[in-house]
């Protein structure tokens, strides 16, 4: 499951084509689940693969850790732990394309998006990448152009406002 992971991170920063979010992120669960067991197993027989897998327990212990010490620190090792566990945040969708909040870290800046492509129901593609000064509640509709630019609407507060993103194709 690990090397299928690294895979897929190495296609997905390449190309930016990679399976879907959730498909993903229930892999990682369980390759994080499985390491617990894993340490558990060969703990007791002293293997160098105990070494490998206390990362997993140590990583939860470290940003107990870093909480307690507060500040910058938590926000960094947190977020640099925590950044493999996230699961995908879905702002919007329409019918082939779907903008996501990325997970920038606890100290991150507000509203990076992503905007990505449904390619069959198991892969996705990344077709934008924007920020925006909107929350994502205030996103309303995704509209998409001929496959040349999308149209993010934002709820009126007394005027319409919209963002105008290229797609890369």
């Amino acid at each position: 499951m690990l090397i299928i992971l690294i895979i897929h991170l190495f296609t997905f920063v390449l190309i930016g084509f990679g399976l879907n979010g959730w498909l993903v992120y229930v892999w990682k669960v369980e390759t994080y689940l499985s390491g617990i067991l894993l340490f558990f197993i060969s703990i007791k027989k002293h293997k160098r693969i105990a070494f490998y897998t206390s990362f997993y327990i140590l990583a939860p212990i470290g940003i107990f850790l870093a909480r307690l010490a507060d500040g910058i620190l938590a926000g960094l090792i947190g977020s640099l732990l925590l950044a493999f566990l996230v699961p995908p945040t879905y702002v919007l969708a329409d019918k082939n394309y779907q903008i996501r909040r990325e997970f920038t870290g606890f100290l991150g800046g507000c509203c990076s998006y992503t905007i990505k492509e449904n390619k069959l129901w198991l892969f996705e593609k990344t077709v934008a990448e924007f920020r925006s000064v909107h929350e994502p509640t205030e996103i309303s509709k995704l509209e998409v152009v001929k496959n040349i630019y999308a149209v993010i609407h934002y709820k009126p507060e007394g005027k319409k406002d919209s963002t105008l993103v290229l797609l890369n194709q």
